[in-house]
């Protein structure tokens, strides 16, 4: 039941925002590019960046793990995140906290955090936040 009742939540409209949010600025700036925004071509891959792990069976962001990346193939007032393969232009999932949407104090001590994502449902322990460093 409880099952049934988050999923009717989740389907029927739960509200999720998205933001820059760097190290320095974590409260406002650019907004996080869609898949469909160019990168910069004069930005170069961190050399330390190996391999990276293939999304798992579901590609809806409410399932990825730290380590994977996604995409926004929504806008930036009503993002959809989609788990893909790493690559350019993707945003590296660095760290995931649930049950919250602090963003703020949950993203600050993360290395390399560039980009947030949170995810705000009326159901609290559905709440999660992603910090992000774009590749």
């Amino acid at each position: 039941m409880v099952v049934a009742l988050a999923l009717l939540v989740v389907a029927g409209g739960v509200a999720a925002m998205i933001k820059l949010g760097g190290s320095d600025e974590p409260s406002g700036g650019e907004s996080l590019p869609t898949s469909s925004q160019a990168a910069d071509p004069s930005a170069k891959a961190d050399p330390s960046d190996g391999p990276s792990p293939a999304p798992g069976d579901s590609t809806d962001a409410r399932f990825v793990k730290a380590g994977q990346c996604v995409v926004n193939e929504g806008t930036n007032d009503e993002p959809k995140l989609k788990v893909v393969e790493c690559g350019d232009k993707t945003f590296e999932v660095l760290a995931r906290f649930d049950g919250t949407i602090d963003y703020e104090t949950k993203c600050e001590d993360v290395q390399g955090y560039q980009f947030h994502y949170f995810f705000d449902s009326e159901l609290n322990p559905l709440d999660f936040v992603l910090c992000l460093k774009q590749r």
